[in-house]
């Protein structure tokens, strides 16, 4: 589409200056003054960041016909009515679900109160609670993460929920596929949903049909129709996999054969996941049917889904739990899943996270992930966490899967250099991970990139983890990458020629619209 729009900027000049070449002046002046007033309207509307706004002004005012049109066609940012809709109404009904998660938060105060404070965040946007009867596994690559989920899914007993961004015809998927159809024949209630977008080019046409066929339920989030409109924008970027309710699967790895290395896109491709046991498994249960009760089983009774797991903490007296907590300190360990969805008007749940453990870190920050699109709020909370001695240091891929996004991603190695911020680029391949580890006690693993995308357009989720073993494994799986990686070295920009840093300039300013 955009590629067309220039096109017809493009061929716009050459009737006016060609065909009509009497009234070209007129119409210039008037394609101008319409570009004044369009820009004068959006700075002048309520809401809205002024980091988001700009770059529509400077793309007005330099193409006015283009700027115009697509401006005119893909300002509106909000979620499609009927997923709206069904969303908020699912929210409503999963929100009366007794969490019971009381005890949780008070040992967790008693520990850390500023982890307290950045759990509660996530608890009072989201309603996921923290939960301290759980336990975490962390798997450093998509290789093993395969072997556990194989195992795991074909112990499953009543019910397997997956949903992917992508799903894609190979060894990985076609595994996964036959073990949940052997499932279904059994009476297992499989139900799999996917994103129509993220399936574009890896699944054929009417694959719901395919799949329904061999006995599993299947729903494809915000179907692709040949119409002009950002609702398309909108993506299910979640990786879940949730059985019998009692195991959940996250992370950045997708199904499809390039994320356990069967299949080579881009070099070797390095990623991450985590599987949940416990109490914490009732928040992706959650996640998922607020999704699948979006186009069917609305009415389903969704505590079904929800098996009663025993408590660590019971209703003792508060000086009890208190002594225990502190008794057990090094044993704890807390999980809390959430969410963070495209809905969100004033509270970017995806980003605040991020934000929040840069604002709160004491020793360091490490960070995987293969995008560093940031807004002011994130780039200003990496600038003074480095300024305030932090270590932080981020690693992203060597090669990319996206030019022009990794041509921004670069565009900000020379700020964050500068604020004392150590970048590693991956040269094995592509890191498609997203975690952050800090101060050996909190970490996040996930489908949240550090980009707009993740932060303002897609339906995300991730784990917040406290006092877990998975930390330090974490921890150890970044320093191990970090050796394999190249140190960008500080006079990074120095090296780049004028004209490539005009552009990736440019691409910066624009970067909001990506």
């Amino acid at each position: 589409m955009t590629a067309l729009l220039i096109i017809l900027q493009i061929l716009f000049y050459v009737w006016v200056y060609n065909v009509v070449n009497q009234y070209s002046r007129a119409i210039h002046y008037f394609a101008l003054v319409l570009s004044l007033f369009l820009s004068i309207y959006i700075l002048g509307l309520k809401g809205g960041k002024i980091d988001v706004k700009m770059p529509w002004v400077i793309l007005i005012l330099f193409f006015p016909v283009f700027g115009s049109l697509f401006y005119f066609l893909f300002r509106n940012q909000k979620v499609r009515k009927k997923i709206r809709k069904n969303v908020e109404s699912q929210i409503y009904a999963t929100s009366k679900i007794t969490h019971d998660a009381d005890d949780s938060f008070e040992a967790l105060k008693s520990l850390d109160k500023a982890v307290y404070n950045q759990s509660q965040y996530i608890f009072k946007t989201t309603n996921m609670p923290i939960y301290d009867d759980s336990t975490s596994k962390y798997f450093p690559c998509g290789e093993e993460y395969y072997v556990e989920l194989i195992k795991q899914l074909q112990e499953a007993k009543r019910f397997i929920f997956i949903e992917y961004f992508i799903l894609k015809e190979g060894i990985m998927w076609d595994t996964v596929l036959n073990i949940l159809k052997v499932k279904a024949e059994k009476g297992v209630d499989v139900r799999v949903i996917y994103d129509d977008f993220g399936c574009i080019n890896t699944l054929p046409q009417n694959y719901k049909k395919t799949v329904e066929s061999l006995g599993i339920k299947c729903e494809v989030f915000n179907p692709i129709y040949p119409v002009v409109t950002l609702a398309h924008n909108n993506r299910d970027h979640r990786k879940i996999v949730v059985i019998d309710g009692k195991v959940g699967f996250t992370g950045g790895i997708n199904l499809s054969d390039e994320y356990i290395n069967k299949w080579e896109r881009f070099g070797h491709w390095k990623d991450t996941g985590i599987m949940i046991k416990g109490s914490a498994v009732k928040s992706f249960t959650l996640m998922f049917l607020e999704t699948w009760h979006i186009y069917r089983d609305k009415d389903e009774n969704i505590e079904a889904f929800l098996p009663e797991t025993k408590k660590e903490f019971t209703n003792n007296s508060k000086q009890k739990r208190q002594v225990k907590s502190n008794v057990e300190k090094e044993k704890h360990e807390f999980i809390q899943p959430y969410m963070s969805t495209p809905m969100e008007t004033e509270e970017i749940v995806a980003r605040n996270v991020y934000v929040n453990i840069l604002n709160s870190a004491n020793n360091y920050v490490y960070i995987t992930t293969p995008y560093l699109i940031l807004d002011p709020e994130l780039e200003e909370a990496l600038i003074n966490c480095a300024k305030r001695s932090v270590d932080v240091r981020i690693i992203v891929p060597a090669i990319p899967d996206k030019k022009l996004v990794f041509a921004v991603t670069r565009s900000n190695y020379a700020t964050l250099l500068r604020a004392g911020i150590r970048i590693f680029e991956y040269t094995p391949g592509f890191i498609h991970a997203k975690n952050v580890v800090c101060d050996d006690r909190i970490a996040t693993v996930g489908s949240i990139n550090f980009d707009n995308r993740s932060f303002y357009h897609s339906y995300e989720n991730g784990v917040f983890l406290f006092n877990s073993p998975s930390i330090k494994e974490i921890l150890d799986d970044f320093i191990k990458t970090q050796k394999v990686s190249y140190e960008v070295e500080n006079d990074y920009e120095s090296k780049i020629p004028l004209s490539i840093r005009i552009k990736t300039s440019l691409l910066k300013l624009l970067s909001p619209l990506l």
